[in-house]
């Protein structure tokens, strides 16, 4: 079992923190552009610092946030 710690960091510590879902889905956008299609990536916000981040869901959190419309997720490079 994971301590908090290490999960907290797997998530979010080496991650970019935005203050705006609009802000990480640009730089999403960008990653795209400049190194192609990354996988199932997309915008969430963080169950542990509250800022949003791009990278892949967590699965908890984007069944928590679904009902929300707060993911915002993109098979294809392209706009969000």
């Amino acid at each position: 079992m994971s301590s908090k710690r290490r999960i907290r960091r797997n998530q979010c510590g080496r991650k970019r923190r935005h203050t705006s879902p609009t802000n990480a889905a640009i730089e999403l956008m960008l990653i795209r552009k400049n190194h192609g299609h990354q996988g199932q990536l997309g915008v969430y916000r963080c169950p542990f610092c509250g800022f949003w981040h791009v990278g892949h869901i967590p699965e908890e959190t984007a069944l928590a946030q679904a009902g929300d419309k707060t993911v915002l997720t993109s098979n294809k490079g392209g706009a969000v």
